[in-house]
Formats: structure tokens, sequence, C-alpha cells
């Protein structure tokens, strides 16, 4: 059955104004373009890197998250109701941890929104001082952004994208989370992975991608690229606030190729459902 996606011009408007006129651009300069061409499909390289040794005394959140883990796995098939008991278990030990510097300075842990039992399930870097200071992920100008790109596909955030991320304090300055606050945070984020339903998993920036695929690769030559692991179709995909930062809507422009990525996870999302 041949399907067709299509998304109007109102649609798109809501996150990257009217749609690029590719024919406008026939003639731009190679520099133009060069971001467009650069993207084609290629093989992404996972750059392992060597794990922290474990700690032989493990953290006291170490010790209670293994301890409700044991317990839910003991379950042979939870039901929703018990994985979200779960993660708010999960949850209530993300609000006390200490496992690293960035408890020092939070307001609030940011744990996650929307439903785990979405189809999508997107993970981002960490806080920002508005998700620090409201405990919800994604609400400031990235958020308002976000929220647009997920309408302009039809995509509800609320009912249909589990948001998550690496971390869940936030860094001083809204700085990089070093590889140690990603290692210790990866024990929260781990387990909402595996217990979220979503198929499609999109990585909202390099340190998402380095966090879950433990890929270093630039952004920029890995994003718009499915990727199979773990049962789950996985898209690295622009931060928004990268396209904030980039606010042109020309042909190769970060927004531009934000449009390509979003049709490719609309189209996803149908054929998983069986549409297409």
């Amino acid at each position: 059955m041949f399907f067709v996606i299509f998304m109007n011009s109102y649609q798109l408007s809501l996150f990257s104004g009217e749609i690029p006129d590719e024919n406008i651009k026939k003639n731009a300069d190679k520099t133009e373009l060069v971001e467009a061409h650069s993207n084609k499909p290629e093989q992404i390289k996972n750059t392992e890197k060597k794990q922290p040794k474990e700690n032989i005394l493990q953290s006291e959140e170490d010790i209670q998250i293994e301890k409700i883990y044991q317990d839910f796995k003991n379950i042979s098939e939870p039901s929703i109701q018990q994985k979200a008991d779960f993660l708010e278990d999960l949850k209530k030990i993300s609000q006390t941890c200490k496992k690293c510097i960035l408890n020092e300075s939070r307001t609030n842990s940011v744990f996650s929104d929307g439903d785990f039992n979405s189809e999508i399930v997107l993970v981002g870097e960490g806080p920002g001082e508005n998700e620090d200071k409201t405990g919800i992920p994604f609400v400031g100008k990235a958020g308002q952004l976000l929220d647009k790109i997920l309408e302009s596909a039809d995509i509800n955030r609320k009912k249909n994208v589990y948001v998550i991320n690496a971390v869940k304090c936030r860094p001083p300055q809204n700085r990089p989370p070093t590889d140690e606050e990603l290692e210790c945070c990866s024990t929260y984020l781990k387990k909402q992975i595996e217990v979220s339903s979503g198929k499609i998993m999109l990585l909202a920036g390099a340190t998402a991608m380095k966090s879950v695929l433990k890929n270093t690769s630039s952004i920029t030559k890995a994003r718009g690229q499915w990727i199979e692991k773990n049962e789950k179709f996985i898209m690295p995909i622009f931060h928004p606030s990268y396209l904030l930062r980039n606010n042109s809507k020309d042909v190769g422009s970060p927004k531009w190729l934000m449009w390509q990525d979003i049709k490719k996870i609309k189209q996803k999302s149908e054929e998983l459902k069986g549409n297409i």
C-alpha cells in the first residue's frame, strides 16, 4: 500500500516558517549546500571508550536502585501500573541523589515528562535553568521549539513522547555534563529506557548520542540516520537549542535538515503502526 505523508505549510511554520523552496536554491554556491550533501547515509562508527572500573563500594543510591530493580525483575510480566510504580520509585531516589557534584547546586532533579508507554522516547542532554526550577525537561525556549517541531508532524508530546535526559541535575552555567556525571546518571537512564515501551528513540544532541550509543561522532554527521539496537530504531537529531542558535531556513541549514529528519521519524512511526 503506497502511503504519502502530508504535512501542510501551516504545520511546518510552527517551527521553521514556510517550507524552503528547493528550486530557489538551484544556483546556490557549494558552501551553502555542503551540509546537505555531506549527510548521505553512512555507517556510524561507535567509538567505544573504556568504561571506568566499578567502585568496590557502591553508592547508597546504587544499592537502593539495585534493590527495587531486582524486585521489579522478579515480576514475570509487569503491568503498566507496576512499571509506573518502579519508575516512580526510581524518580524518588534521583530526587535526593548525591552520586556526583551536580546535586550541590540543583533546585530539582529533572526525571522525565510524558508517558513512558509512548511510541517515542526522546533523550536530551540535561536540565537548564527553567527545567531546574520546574523539575520538568524541555520547558524553556528549546522545549517550546521542540513542541512545535513535534506538532509539525502531528506528534503530541504529552501523548506520544517519553522525554528524559542524560543527566537529571543541571550542570553549572549549562555546560555539557562530564563523563563522570554521565556515568553516575547512566543507572537511571538505562532503567528508564529499559522500562519504556517506545520503539523509536531520538537522541537530541551529541551528549545524548554519547550517553546512549557511546558514540562521539559529530552530530552533524550522525543526525538523520537510523540505527537499530535492542529492538529500537534510534536516530540522533539536532538539539533544539542548536536550532535556536542557527535560525536560517535555507536548504542545507540545520532547520531544513531537522525538517527532513522529522519526516523520516513520522514515516517510521506510521510503518510501525502498520499504516505503510
